[in-house]
Protein backbone atom coordinates (compact mmCIF):
# COMPACT_ATOMS: atom_id res chain seq x y z
CA UNK A 1 0.00 0.00 0.00
CA UNK A 2 2.65 2.08 0.65
CA UNK A 3 4.14 1.73 -2.42
CA UNK A 4 0.66 3.37 -4.44
CA UNK A 5 0.80 5.92 -2.19
CA UNK A 6 4.10 6.98 -2.70
CA UNK A 7 3.45 6.33 -6.74
CA UNK A 8 0.20 8.49 -6.30
CA UNK A 9 2.13 11.17 -4.55
CA UNK A 10 4.69 11.36 -7.25
CA UNK A 11 1.96 11.24 -10.08
CA UNK A 12 0.54 14.25 -7.94
CA UNK A 13 3.83 16.21 -7.66
CA UNK A 14 4.90 15.70 -11.33
CA UNK A 15 2.02 16.62 -12.74
CA UNK A 16 1.30 20.01 -10.82
CA UNK A 17 4.69 20.66 -12.15
CA UNK A 18 3.86 19.34 -15.89
CA UNK A 19 1.15 22.00 -15.83
CA UNK A 20 2.47 25.10 -14.31
CA UNK A 21 5.41 23.97 -16.94
CA UNK A 22 2.62 24.14 -19.80
CA UNK A 23 0.72 26.85 -18.19
CA UNK A 24 3.89 29.02 -18.86
CA UNK A 25 5.11 27.70 -22.42
CA UNK A 26 1.19 28.52 -23.73
CA UNK A 27 1.34 31.93 -21.88
CA UNK A 28 4.92 32.70 -23.50
CA UNK A 29 3.44 31.73 -26.90
CA UNK A 30 0.39 33.77 -26.49
CA UNK A 31 2.72 36.80 -25.52
CA UNK A 32 5.08 36.14 -28.61
CA UNK A 33 2.57 36.01 -30.89
CA UNK A 34 0.73 38.77 -29.76
CA UNK A 35 3.63 40.86 -30.69
CA UNK A 36 3.84 39.66 -33.87
CA UNK A 37 0.80 39.93 -34.78
CA UNK A 38 0.74 43.95 -33.60
CA UNK A 39 3.50 44.19 -36.19
CA UNK A 40 1.05 44.23 -38.87
CA UNK A 41 -1.71 45.77 -37.12
CA UNK A 42 -2.36 47.83 -40.36
CA UNK A 43 -2.45 44.57 -42.45
CA UNK A 44 -6.40 44.00 -42.78
CA UNK A 45 -7.79 41.49 -41.20
CA UNK A 46 -6.36 38.45 -42.90
CA UNK A 47 -2.71 38.67 -43.65
CA UNK A 48 -0.88 35.34 -44.68
CA UNK A 49 2.55 35.14 -43.31
CA UNK A 50 4.50 33.07 -46.23
CA UNK A 51 7.09 31.39 -45.35
CA UNK A 52 9.34 31.55 -48.19
CA UNK A 53 12.46 33.05 -49.79
CA UNK A 54 14.11 34.89 -52.39
CA UNK A 55 17.59 33.24 -53.39
CA UNK A 56 19.33 35.52 -56.06
CA UNK A 57 22.09 33.57 -58.27
CA UNK A 58 24.21 34.26 -61.12
CA UNK A 59 23.73 31.44 -64.03
CA UNK A 60 26.93 30.23 -66.17
CA UNK A 61 26.83 33.27 -68.23
CA UNK A 62 26.71 36.23 -65.33
CA UNK A 63 23.05 36.87 -65.36
CA UNK A 64 20.89 37.38 -62.59
CA UNK A 65 18.38 34.60 -61.70
CA UNK A 66 15.66 34.28 -59.12
CA UNK A 67 14.61 31.67 -57.39
CA UNK A 68 11.53 31.48 -55.00
CA UNK A 69 12.11 28.18 -52.38
CA UNK A 70 9.27 27.65 -49.67
CA UNK A 71 10.66 27.40 -46.00
CA UNK A 72 9.47 24.04 -45.77
CA UNK A 73 10.31 24.00 -42.24
CA UNK A 74 8.07 25.67 -41.08
CA UNK A 75 4.28 25.52 -40.83
CA UNK A 76 2.43 28.26 -42.52
CA UNK A 77 1.12 31.16 -40.62
CA UNK A 78 -1.29 33.47 -41.13
CA UNK A 79 -3.40 36.18 -38.90
CA UNK A 80 -7.17 36.08 -38.50
CA UNK A 81 -9.48 37.58 -36.43
CA UNK A 82 -6.48 39.01 -34.47
CA UNK A 83 -4.58 36.25 -33.78
CA UNK A 84 -1.27 34.07 -35.19
CA UNK A 85 -2.54 30.62 -36.43
CA UNK A 86 -1.48 28.13 -38.54
CA UNK A 87 -1.95 27.38 -42.18
CA UNK A 88 -5.17 29.25 -43.63
CA UNK A 89 -7.54 26.74 -42.49
CA UNK A 90 -10.74 28.16 -39.93
CA UNK A 91 -10.36 25.68 -36.98
CA UNK A 92 -10.35 27.18 -33.56
CA UNK A 93 -7.48 24.91 -32.73
CA UNK A 94 -5.39 26.34 -35.02
CA UNK A 95 -4.21 29.44 -32.80
CA UNK A 96 -0.37 29.14 -31.49
CA UNK A 97 -0.99 29.44 -28.27
CA UNK A 98 -4.62 27.49 -27.86
CA UNK A 99 -2.98 24.37 -26.34
CA UNK A 100 -0.12 22.68 -25.38
CA UNK A 101 0.49 20.70 -28.70
CA UNK A 102 0.20 23.82 -30.72
CA UNK A 103 2.84 25.98 -28.30
CA UNK A 104 5.50 23.07 -28.58
CA UNK A 105 5.15 23.15 -32.48
CA UNK A 106 5.82 27.26 -32.48
CA UNK A 107 8.63 27.19 -29.69
CA UNK A 108 10.15 24.74 -32.32
CA UNK A 109 9.29 27.16 -35.32
CA UNK A 110 10.62 30.06 -33.31
CA UNK A 111 13.45 27.92 -32.45
CA UNK A 112 14.73 27.46 -36.09
CA UNK A 113 14.60 30.96 -37.34
CA UNK A 114 10.83 32.03 -37.19
CA UNK A 115 11.19 35.30 -36.35
CA UNK A 116 13.98 36.29 -38.90
CA UNK A 117 11.97 34.95 -41.50
CA UNK A 118 8.76 37.49 -40.20
CA UNK A 119 11.16 40.11 -40.17
CA UNK A 120 11.89 39.26 -43.81
CA UNK A 121 8.49 39.46 -44.47
CA UNK A 122 7.81 42.35 -42.30
CA UNK A 123 10.62 44.64 -44.36
CA UNK A 124 9.55 42.94 -47.63
CA UNK A 125 6.13 44.57 -47.01
CA UNK A 126 7.75 48.13 -45.84
CA UNK A 127 9.64 48.13 -49.39
CA UNK A 128 6.13 47.05 -51.27
CA UNK A 129 4.72 49.97 -49.43
CA UNK A 130 7.36 52.58 -49.15
CA UNK A 131 7.10 52.00 -53.08
CA UNK A 132 3.54 52.42 -53.36
CA UNK A 133 3.82 55.46 -51.27
CA UNK A 134 5.97 57.28 -53.59
CA UNK A 135 4.58 56.61 -56.61
CA UNK A 136 0.96 57.88 -55.10
CA UNK A 137 2.64 60.84 -53.50
CA UNK A 138 4.39 61.58 -56.77
CA UNK A 139 1.31 61.57 -58.61
CA UNK A 140 -0.45 64.02 -56.21
CA UNK A 141 2.61 66.70 -57.08
CA UNK A 142 1.94 66.64 -60.31
CA UNK A 143 -1.40 67.77 -60.25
Amino acid sequence: MTDVIDSLKRVERVGSENSKTTEKLIKAASEVADRIVSQFANGGEDVVLETQYVLETTDEEGRSVTHIKLRTEFAGYCIRAGRLRFGDRNSDEDYVAQNRANALRFSKDIANGLLDVIAEIIERRNAETAEALAGIEAATRKQ
